[in-house]
């Protein structure tokens, strides 16, 4: 699933968390095949025992901590940030598989 469509670089395939939201709230639009080999790549690159990364630790954009000012933080807030709230949607995307 792409992150981003039509971007002026073409489609944007970073793995993102969004993966998780689709496969939690609307599985029907992903061909049954595709749901575990998504959720398996979003559990090897996101998954941490507190929540998911909000980017891939492998990609060069992504930023360990959530520090600085408002602006700053702002500025990393999606670039790996974890996030604990995304748990439910993880564990209801696993529940249906």
């Amino acid at each position: 699933m792409y992150d981003v469509l039509d971007t002026p670089n073409g489609h944007d395939a970073t793995l993102r968390p969004n993966q998780v939201l689709t496969l939690s709230v609307a599985s029907e639009l992903i061909p049954e095949p595709r749901r575990g080999s998504a959720l398996a790549a979003v559990t090897a690159a996101l998954w941490t025992p507190v929540g998911l990364r909000t980017l891939d630790s492998a990609n060069a954009d992504y930023q360990p901590r959530f520090t600085g000012n408002g602006v700053q933080r702002d500025t990393v807030c999606h670039q790996g940030t974890v996030w604990p709230w995304l748990i439910a949607h993880y564990l209801d995307a696993r529940h249906q598989l």
